[in-house]
């Protein structure tokens, strides 16, 4: 079950307004940048950053909000896309195939669950460690999600202020169904973590999924009408949401906005 990874990295969306995106069978990322930068920063600096991955079985993401430097959202991305492409990486899941009938649903359901949360803390870990050795004093939130397509079984942990919405169209895309809470004094960085929230949940076919960097609702301020609306957009892109952040709502000036777009 090797995995299939795709980048958004920092420096792939330095050009103010522009849209950059990645695809995957089920699901699309794109990103974009302010005009200009408030508190000293300088024009055009993007702290955003991504990671995509599927294979037969399951579909991860990774999605940072830097602070203050870029580093920190580098090292998180290349960190983890390295142990993604290892031959001897955990996030292979050895032993748990989803294709076993012979495994209980409720115990598999149980391990993965389990063996995600482990592995986000040892990643985590990794990541403090290099922040230290690096002396960098950036900080970010994230946001990692799991999504296991054989027993439709989404799995998060989650720091800080990135946005986790689902909807269905048996509920016409609304009322949406917002995953988590959004922490606004939790990041990770070079002292460790301010907090966390981790868990996993049961999602239908066909529910569609949206991760963000906090730039969708607060730098264009979406209502939640609207939010609702766009799950209903076709086709249900990232880019979409981004284009309609940019050219519908107040100027993206000071922030960055990174989008997930899943159908789940």
């Amino acid at each position: 079950m090797n995995w299939k990874v795709s980048t958004l990295n920092p420096s792939d969306m330095m050009e103010p307004y522009g849209i950059v995106s990645r695809e995957i069978p089920n699901g699309t990322l794109a990103g974009s940048i302010g005009q200009k930068k408030n508190a000293g920063k300088k024009p055009g600096l993007n702290e955003d950053g991504a990671l995509l991955a599927y294979n037969n079985h399951y579909t991860l993401c990774l999605m940072v909000d830097g602070h203050y430097q870029r580093d920190t959202t580098e090292v998180m991305i290349n960190v983890l896309k390295k142990e993604l492409e290892g031959n001897k990486t955990n996030w292979h899941f050895t032993g748990l195939d989803p294709d076993n009938i012979n495994v209980n649903p409720k115990v598999y359901s149980m391990t993965i669950s389990q063996r995600f949360f482990d592995l986000c803390k040892l990643y985590i870990k990794k990541i403090i460690s290099l922040i230290r050795e690096m002396q960098s004093r950036g900080e970010a939130s994230f946001t990692i999600i799991l999504y296991d397509s054989s027993h439709h079984q989404l799995h998060y942990y989650q720091v800080g202020d990135l946005i986790l919405f689902m909807s269905h169209p048996d509920r016409h895309w609304g009322p949406h169904f917002q995953v988590g809470s959004r922490q606004f004094y939790e990041w990770i960085n070079h002292t460790g973590i301010g907090g966390f929230h981790h868990g996993s949940l049961q999602a239908r076919s066909g529910t569609r999924l949206i991760l963000a960097t906090d730039g969708l609702l607060d730098q264009p301020t979406f209502s939640m009408e609207e939010i609702a609306e766009l799950f209903a957009i076709h086709p249900f892109t990232a880019s979409r949401f981004v284009n309609y952040a940019l050219k519908n709502n107040t100027p993206l000036e000071d922030d960055n906005i990174t989008v997930l777009c899943l159908t789940l």
